[in-house]
């Protein structure tokens, strides 16, 4: 896009994590990685979540915590898209440390996506659900 004069905005990077994660590989977006450092877009929270999300889709557990620990502005797409890179990939003991992280360090509230990704990690690590997950569904804790 960029060799043909598109102007590349942060929607554009969104759109391009997402053509390298299903098309493409990790190299690829490596390099598209570059490209928003280059052009000032890396401590945009639509492109911060992107690349959380991208790396952790990949399996690049580190690389997705590392840009999730970059976000100085968590919303509940950065917590979900971390806690389902580390369900994914089986790391339910660190999806389940984050998401009670998040619970305990941050104003936001699990939706259901996130509910999901944490009661699986629950789940197949064998992990009793504990009192933190039955407070938050009585309360109604979450976004729906």
């Amino acid at each position: 896009m960029v060799q043909k004069g598109v102007e590349m905005d942060c929607r554009s990077f969104v759109f391009t994590f997402k053509a390298c994660e299903q098309f493409l590989g990790v190299l690829e977006g490596k390099s598209v990685h570059c490209v928003v450092w280059k052009m000032g877009f890396v401590y945009t929270l639509l492109v911060q979540n992107s690349l959380a999300h991208f790396y952790g889709m990949q399996g690049c557990l580190g690389l997705a915590r590392q840009v999730f620990d970059e976000i100085s502005e968590r919303d509940i797409v950065s917590w979900t898209s971390m806690i389902n890179g580390y369900s994914m990939h089986k790391w339910y003991d660190e999806a389940v440390k984050l998401f009670e992280s998040m619970l305990m360090h941050s104003d936001v509230k699990p939706n259901e996506v996130t509910m999901i990704a944490v009661l699986s990690s629950c789940s197949q690590e064998g992990f009793e659900i504990g009192e933190d997950f039955s407070q938050v569904r009585k309360n109604k804790e979450y976004d729906s």
